[in-house]
């Protein structure tokens, strides 16, 4: 091994690694209690759902349904990390 004088945390100090980040997206569900969003989804049509004789069709028309209130009451948040893991290490 050559010996270089000096120590692996100098060394460290002295490479710059680039930093990259890693974008998360997620709902926030905190506000799902709230009673607007309970009287919504019980005041949501489900006379259309019923109708259908299919139930692929019913749960698909179910879930968008359902999906549109959730993206009401529950915005998807963007949370930006710093993901600065050396290239060398997997």
């Amino acid at each position: 091994m050559l010996d270089l004088g000096v120590c692996d945390h100098a060394l460290n100090k002295t490479l710059k690694i680039p930093r990259t980040f890693l974008y998360i997206q997620f709902g926030s569900y905190k506000r799902l209690f709230d009673p607007l969003f309970q009287e919504e989804v019980v005041m949501m049509d489900w006379g259309v759902v019923r109708e259908f004789q299919d139930v692929d069709s019913a749960v698909e028309l179910f879930q968008s349904m359902f999906t549109a209130i959730l993206d009401k009451h529950a915005p998807y948040c963007q949370l930006k990390l710093l993901y600065n893991a050396p290239g060398w290490m997997t």
